[in-house]
C-alpha cells in the first residue's frame, strides 16, 4: 500500500515517539517542514553528515560524535550551533529534530534522517547524505568553472569595447572631421555608435543595474522562471545538459530516500519541493498525480517529456524486482557521468566561441578606424 501526504496541509513541528514504526513513519511524513533561507551551506553538511556518518560506525554515540565535532570547529558560530545540537540532544531530542529546530537543514533532509534514526539505518544515511552533498559540490564547482571563463571573457570584451568606443573612436573622429570626403558605411556607422555610448554612458549603466536587480528579485517568481527555463531550454547544448543535470538530481534524491524507506509518493512530494528547475516541478506534480489515481511510477514518469525512455524503462525493472534504490543508484553515476562530458564539451565550444566574437567587435573597430586612412593614403597618390 502507497501512503500519501499532502504537505500544503501538514501541521507544525515534529510529533511525539512512539514504538509502532508505522506509526511514526505516518507522524513523520505529516509534519510541516519549510525551507529556511539559513541552512548550512553544502561543504559544511557534507562535511557534517561525513564526520558523523564515520564517528557512528566505528561505535561512538551520537553524544560524543557531536563532543569531537565540536572540539574542531574553528568558528565561533559553528561552534556555538553544534553546542546546541548537543544540548538538545541531551535533554531527549533525537537528531533529526534537533537539527530541524536550528533551522539548518531543509525538510529533505528531515525526512531522511527521521525514518533513518527509526529503522536503525542512521549512519547508512548519514553516509548517503553525505555522499548526495559530495556530488552535488562537484557538479556545482564544474559548472561555475565552465561559465566563469565566458562570463569573464564577456565582460572584458564588453569593457573593451566600450571603451574603444568612449576614448579611442573619438581621437579618430576629429581627425576624420578634417577629410575632405564621403567617410565609409561602417566608418559612419562605428562613429554613430560611438556618440551614442559616449552621450549615453550613464543611462546604459542604469539600465544594466536595473536588468541585474530584476532578475535578482524576480528569479524566484513563477513569470519568471517559467521564462527563464523555457528560455534555456530553447539553446541548443545548453538544454540537454540542463536535463541531464536535473535528471541526476531526482534519480540521486529517489535513491536515498528509497534507501530510507521512504514511501514513493511522498518521495515525489518530497523531491518536487527541492528539486530547484520549473519543467520538472510541473512534470512531478503531475506524476504525483497519476501515482495518486493508482498509477505506477514508471508510467507517470513515461507520461511526461522530461524523463528519458532509459529511466523510464529501468524504473519499470526496479518497480518489477523491488530494487528501485539500486535502479536509480546506477541512473544517478550514469547520469552524472554524461552532465560531467557534456559540461566538458560546452566548455571547449564556448572558449573558441567567444574569442571569435570578441575578435569580431575590436576588428570591425579597428577596420572602420583604418578604412578612411586608407582611402585618404589613396585620394594622395
Amino acid at each position: 500500500m502507497i501512503l500519501s501526504i499532502n504537505i500544503n496541509e501538514l501541521k507544525k513541528g515534529p510529533k511525539p515517539k512512539t514504538k509502532n514504526s508505522n506509526h511514526v513513519i505516518n507522524s513523520v511524513l505529516n509534519t510541516k517542514i519549510q525551507f529556511r533561507k539559513e541552512e548550512l551551506s553544502l561543504a559544511q553538511k557534507e562535511s557534517f553528515y561525513s564526520e558523523a556518518s564515520i564517528l557512528l560506525g566505528s561505535g561512538l554515540d551520537i553524544k560524543t560524535c557531536l563532543e569531537v565535532i565540536i572540539s574542531e570547529q574553528t568558528k565561533k558560530k559553528q561552534k556555538l550551533f553544534f553546542e546546541t545540537i548537543s544540548e538538545k540532544i541531551v535533554n531527549g531530542s533525537n537528531l533529526s529534530e534537533s537539527l530541524m529546530e536550528s533551522k539548518k537543514i531543509s525538510m529533505y533532509e528531515y525526512h531522511t534522517l527521521k525514518i533513518g534514526e527509526e529503522s536503525g539505518k542512521i549512519t547508512e544515511v548519514l553516509r548517503q547524505l553525505a555522499g548526495h552533498y559530495n556530488k552535488k559540490i562537484k557538479q556545482r564547482r564544474q559548472i561555475i568553472n565552465t561559465f566563469s571563463y565566458p562570463v569573464l571573457i564577456i565582460s572584458t570584451a564588453v569593457l573593451v569595447v566600450v571603451f574603444m568606443m568612449t576614448f579611442i573612436v573619438p581621437l579618430f573622429e576629429e581627425l576624420f572631421n578634417r577629410f575632405q570626403g564621403e567617410l565609409p558605411a561602417l566608418t559612419k556607422l562605428v562613429l554613430k555608435a560611438s556618440d551614442a555610448v559616449s552621450k549615453n554612458i550613464g543611462k546604459i549603466i542604469l539600465v544594466i543595474v536595473s536588468i541585474v536587480a530584476f532578475i535578482y528579485f524576480s528569479r524566484q517568481k513563477m513569470f519568471f522562471r517559467k521564462f527563464s527555463s523555457k528560455a534555456a531550454l530553447s539553446i541548443p547544448v545548453l538544454n540537454s545538459v540542463l536535463i541531464k543535470i536535473y535528471l541526476s538530481k531526482f534519480c540521486q534524491s529517489m535513491e536515498l530516500l528509497n534507501s530510507a524507506r521512504v514511501p514513493i509518493l511522498d518521495s515525489i512530494q518530497l523531491i518536487k519541493k527541492i528539486i530547484g528547475f520549473y519543467p520538472f516541478e510541473i512534470a512531478l506534480e503531475k506524476v504525483e498525480e497519476r501515482i495518486i489515481s493508482g498509477g505506477l511510477l514508471h508510467e507517470a514518469l513515461k507520461e511526461q517529456k522530461v524523463f528519458d525512455p532509459k529511466i523510464v524503462s529501468l524504473t519499470k525493472v526496479g518497480e518489477e524486482v523491488n530494487q528501485l534504490n539500486m535502479i536509480y543508484k546506477k541512473l544517478n553515476e550514469q547520469y552524472h557521468e554524461e552532465v560531467q562530458h557534456k559540461i566538458a564539451l560546452l566548455n571547449s565550444m564556448l572558449e573558441p566561441l567567444m574569442i571569435i566574437i570578441i575578435g569580431l567587435f575590436v576588428a570591425t573597430i579597428l577596420i572602420s578606424m583604418y578604412l578612411p586612412m586608407f582611402k585618404m593614403s589613396n585620394s594622395m597618390f
